[in-house]
């Protein structure tokens, strides 16, 4: 998932998908196929993972 994507280089615009079976529970119903964030100007990967819950993984 996410290949080829930067973690320390991410631009405003760039889509990053999230894994939803490491998505933290959301009252909401879940959307049909792989949930994404689309970064915006001042995100890093790290506010990002933290926003969904998702550990971030080092490759």
């Amino acid at each position: 998932m996410n290949q080829g994507i930067d973690p320390y280089r991410i631009v405003p615009g760039q889509s990053i998908d999230i894994p939803d079976e490491l998505l933290v529970q959301q009252a909401a119903p879940a959307p049909a196929g792989p949930p994404s964030c689309i970064v915006e100007s001042g995100d890093t990967l790290s506010g990002i993972s933290e926003q969904f819950g998702v550990p971030m993984e080092r490759s």
